[in-house]
């Protein structure tokens, strides 16, 4: 009787250690300690029941200037998108992303980007406004390096016809990663990009999504105050950000256009980014439990990101151009984002606050991608 007590001690203690162990790479977290029955519905979701990944996105999922550069001078060349190593969509087996997190408990999923492609840049806006998507390389990835909420029919439209009705995945669960409204807050001094045009591309966009695409999970994340982030390497680590030979072209004049505007451009875009965030959670709250546009196949949560801007180490911070995340930021992001995908609206962070030593979250069994 007391060996039986004692076995049943030790496993309980196993166990403990097993959900409590703190790790910092999936790969390290513990295999599920038992077998996980299918989903009722969207609201039931653990990873390992997701089979399909998609993003919709600007620059920042696509990876452009993920990779720091060694050389003395920035050529048009070093400016690339690692699609590979996108913190959302990234599947290349170095990339700490959503995707890669998934298929650590989803083996088989498919939609992550792979590789690298050269951005392509023009004279007057510095990255080009058109765009074409490369499927071998893209995969799911719709992501439009200059896209505004503008792209969003564009990018639903394409993810539609690889996870759509008529697609041999209709009927698998999926997952969406949306991080959509950067330029359009660096352009949200000029009336055209305000809060209404783009509360209504968002809406149009989720109700095509939802139209074309079944049993998806749709991950609207919040956007953060990357106003704040021109200057702050040239301020903190002066010669950290790379400039062009014999010439004064700036890309971060043409990355945040508002910011140039004189005592109020920056003031301007902080209020927008509020108000975008507050749009992003009352289409989503529409989506979600209780609302009256989403269903037992299709929900819409709003995953805050009120990132800590000063908190970012200037290493984390592409020496490119001073102003896109690199790798080192998507390690945090990617991190912090899974973290909160697994925690109830009361429950989430509110202010993300960089550390180098972030601990990543293991799913168990009973977790689930919280929609509540």
């Amino acid at each position: 009787m007391y060996i039986y007590i004692y076995k049943m001690v030790v496993i309980a203690l196993l166990g403990l250690f097993t959900v409590c162990m703190a790790v910092n790479t999936i790969d390290r977290c513990p295999e599920l300690e038992s077998d996980i029955p299918p989903p009722k519905n969207v609201h039931d979701l653990h990873p390992s029941h997701i089979k399909v990944t998609g993003c919709i996105g600007d620059s920042i999922t696509a990876g452009v200037a993920a990779k720091n550069i060694d050389s003395p001078y920035v050529t048009f060349d070093d400016f690339k998108e690692y699609r590979g190593l996108s913190w959302l969509c990234g599947i290349d087996p170095d990339a700490t992303s959503i995707s890669n997190y998934i298929k650590r408990y989803s083996p088989g999923i498919i939609g992550g980007s792979t590789g690298v492609r050269q951005l392509r840049l023009c004279k007057d806006t510095f990255f080009c406004m058109d765009y074409g998507h490369d499927y071998k390389l893209d995969q799911h990835n719709a992501a439009v390096p200059s896209g505004t909420s503008n792209t969003i029919i564009d990018q639903v439209n394409y993810l539609s016809k690889y996870m759509g009705a008529d697609s041999p995945h209709a009927d698998d669960w999926k997952i969406v990663n949306l991080y959509l409204g950067t330029n359009d807050i660096s352009v949200s001094c000029n009336p055209t990009y305000g809060g209404i045009n783009y509360k209504r591309n968002i809406q149009k966009g989720l109700e095509l999504l939802k139209k074309n695409v079944n049993k998806v999970i749709v991950n609207v994340v919040g956007l953060a105050h990357t106003e704040q982030i021109p200057g702050l390497t040239d301020k903190k680590q002066p010669g950290y950000r790379k400039r062009f030979e014999n010439s004064k072209l700036d890309p971060q004049r043409f990355e945040c256009l508002c910011c140039r505007v004189p005592i109020f451009g920056k003031m301007d875009i902080s209020m927008h980014v509020d108000r975008f965030n507050r749009i992003l959670q009352r289409v989503a709250k529409d989506y979600g439990p209780g609302g009256t546009l989403g269903s037992d196949t299709f929900t819409v949560v709003y995953q805050p990101f009120n990132l800590d801007v000063s908190s970012l180490p200037v290493e984390a911070i592409s020496n490119l151009d001073g102003y896109h995340p690199n790798t080192v930021a998507y390690r945090f992001f990617s991190m912090a984002l899974w973290s909160q995908m697994f925690l109830s609206k009361a429950e989430k962070t509110s202010t993300l606050t960089y550390t180098e030593d972030t601990e990543i979250f293991c799913p168990i069994a009973s977790s689930r991608i919280r929609t509540d």
